[in-house]
This record gives structure tokens, C-alpha cells and sequence, in this order.
């Protein structure tokens, strides 16, 4: 009788134990604005992603280096974005060059008329995401060079807007 008392003990706190972790580490109870960049990153998933109605825009900010990898997180290579949401790109390193060119005839539409091109040392400029008009799902298609002087790397990844 009392081994499986104890068993059954063991049983529940290895039970509690293990739920403890999985929800500490579940993104969803990080603090919004976690980070060094106010934002906390899954901006690359659909399922956290909730367009249109009382939508409060977000700030993503995608961490890049300067190696092969291009993105720290690859996930990154696709970014789902609502209308009224920014992105930004930056490095840890203050000397790297972050260019960036959206490529399709439509790039504009994106972040909006001069916006599609552009380039900054360490963290470039917010850009906001522009009404779709009716685009939502569009795939955007860019160019990122990460140069730190010395030698520079390039990525061809995606911004897929979802509405408003």
C-alpha cells in the first residue's frame, strides 16, 4: 500500500515538473516587449500572427550577421506581417552595412513609394507595412547584404503580408 502511495506521488510530481516546463517556456507568456528590440520573435509563424480587428502593430526585428547564415534565426526567411506592423533589421555589430532590396515590379505596395530600396549601418529604419488592398498573402521578395567591411553575405528571403 504504501509503495504505490509513494509511486503515485513520484508519478504527479514528475507530471507537475515537466508541465512547469513546457509552460515557462512557451512563448506566449514572455513579456510583450521582451528583448533588447521590444518585440518577442515569431514573426515567421502563422499561428501567432492575428491581422485585422483590434490588431496592435508590432515592431519585428530581424537579427542578421555577417556569415554564410545571413539571418540568426533562419526561420526569418519568410516574415508574416499585418498592415501597420514594422520591420526593421539590425546587427549586433555597429559597423555592419544592412542593405536591403525588395525585387518585384510591385515592391512598392509593400512598405510604400521610396521605401523598397534602402540601407543602414548596424539597424535600419522601421518600415511599415502598407494597406494591401486586396493583396493579403502577396509574396514580397528581397535581397538582404550584410557587408561588415570585410566580407559580405547575401539572402534572397520573403515578406508575406496577411490584411489589415
Amino acid at each position: 500500500m504504501r509503495t504505490t502511495s509513494v509511486l503515485a506521488k513520484s508519478a504527479a510530481l514528475v507530471l507537475l515538473t515537466a508541465a512547469t516546463i513546457v509552460v515557462a517556456g512557451c512563448p506566449h507568456n514572455n513579456a510583450k516587449g521582451g528583448g533588447q528590440h521590444g518585440f518577442t520573435h515569431y514573426p515567421h509563424n502563422l499561428t501567432h500572427l492575428r491581422c485585422g480587428g483590434h490588431h496592435t502593430p508590432e515592431n519585428y526585428a530581424i537579427a542578421v550577421t555577417a556569415d554564410q547564415q545571413v539571418l540568426v534565426h533562419p526561420d526569418d526567411t519568410i516574415i508574416f506581417v499585418c498592415q501597420g506592423d514594422s520591420i526593421s533589421w539590425f546587427s549586433q555589430d555597429a559597423n555592419t552595412l544592412i542593405k536591403i532590396n525588395f525585387t518585384d515590379s510591385f515592391a512598392d505596395d509593400l512598405l510604400g513609394k521610396g521605401h523598397s530600396k534602402f540601407e543602414k549601418k548596424h539597424e535600419t529604419d522601421k518600415q511599415t507595412v502598407r494597406e494591401q488592398s486586396g493583396q493579403g498573402g502577396r509574396v514580397y521578395k528581397y535581397s538582404i547584404i550584410v557587408d561588415d567591411g570585410t566580407h559580405a553575405f547575401t539572402l534572397d528571403p520573403h515578406v508575406i503580408p496577411m490584411g489589415k
